[in-house]
């Protein structure tokens, strides 16, 4: 068989789904994968049959990884420690982010910077950083395999499409999509203090903010463990995405609120101001609840404003496309197989 008719058997390894709820990343690789080249490439999911917890799990995750091995092996992100008995040449191993390595101390900062970053760098053929600034903060720990380090961005999901909606000026929806801590929950919710709107919270509440949505009087809906059509139902709803996170790898829902036709607030700092193009969305600054009420606010009463973001937001998420992100990948697929096209 000549190597233009060779097929490429991809294995992709996927952590176990959570039980509240999908991760992001996946709803990407899914959606890329489909763009694939079919008469190259040969699709394998892999999803990890063990939850990444303990000691043992995370033993037979790896034992796992290295009994499924394909032509090549791509890691999709947060158990890249599987990679450690996996064919190196043919490894990819994917970084959605550092965020641990600033929460982390003692032991356990130690175990994280080897297992996640150090080791998975040194065994894999190629590294992805979903952005400049994942890449950035993987070379402060690592700098020996920086050339191996590659920016593939995430992709939105294939079945977003641009919402008919019409904005809602007198009670806009807000949407806020994620309630962890680097998500900038308290804040967010601070800034529509004041704003006749209904908001759209989809994550997992804590007592302490339940407890200052009360106290706040805000008219809110919350969603948990909504599937991908949900999720994009919320997207074609609302008025406006609010997101000031002061912490991504990336910042999907920047991109997923742009194909939507929808204006978007988010922050002024690195990933964000990167992925949300030019002038593509409201940046404020994340720590200042006023700054964030104010770009709301310049959203709903200023429709020339609002226009120009949805025009700018659209153009921008193109660079964001399946299709777009799938030729990255698969240059870089047939240059780890040495591929002759």
């Amino acid at each position: 068989m000549s190597d233009a008719k060779k097929i490429i058997v991809i294995n992709f390894f996927f952590r176990k789904p959570r039980i509240n709820g999908n991760y992001s990343i996946e709803r990407s690789f899914f959606s890329f994968i489909n763009f694939l080249n079919k008469k190259t490439f040969k699709v394998n999911i892999c999803i990890s049959p063990f939850e990444s917890n303990g000691i043992f799990n995370r033993l037979f995750m790896i034992l796992w990884a290295y009994f499924n091995q394909g032509d090549i092996n791509h890691i999709s992100g947060d158990i890249n420690f599987i990679n450690l008995f996996l064919n190196k040449k043919k490894t990819i191993s994917t970084f959605l982010d550092c965020y641990l390595l600033q929460k982390l101390k003692g032991l356990k900062l130690f175990f994280f910077k080897q297992f996640w970053v150090i080791f998975p760098l040194r065994n894999s053929a190629f590294s992805i950083a979903i952005s400049k600034n994942t890449k950035k903060e993987l070379v402060k720990v690592d700098r020996i395999y920086v050339d191996k380090i590659q920016i593939i961005p995430v992709c939105y999901h294939m079945s977003l499409k641009r919402s008919n909606k019409i904005f809602n000026h007198s009670k806009p929806i807000i949407l806020i999509i994620g309630t962890s801590e680097n998500k900038n929950i308290m804040n967010s919710l601070k800034s529509l203090r004041n704003i006749n709107c209904s908001i759209v919270i989809i994550g997992n509440l804590n007592d302490v903010v339940l407890e200052m949505l009360k106290n706040m009087n805000l008219e809110y809906i919350n969603y948990k463990n909504l599937s991908d059509k949900q999720i994009n139902a919320q997207y074609k709803k609302s008025d406006i995405i609010l997101f000031p996170s002061i912490y991504e790898g990336f910042g999907l829902p920047i991109i997923e609120g742009q194909v939507c036709g929808k204006p978007v607030v988010t922050s002024n700092i690195s990933p964000m101001n990167d992925i949300a193009g030019v002038n593509g969305a409201c940046l404020v600054n994340p720590y200042k609840v006023k700054e964030i009420t104010k770009g709301i606010l310049k959203i709903i009463n200023n429709k020339r404003y609002r226009e120009k973001l949805i025009s700018n937001g659209l153009k921008n998420s193109e660079r964001y496309s399946p299709k777009v992100v799938a030729k990255k990948y698969m240059h870089l697929y047939y240059r780890l197989c040495e591929y002759k096209i």
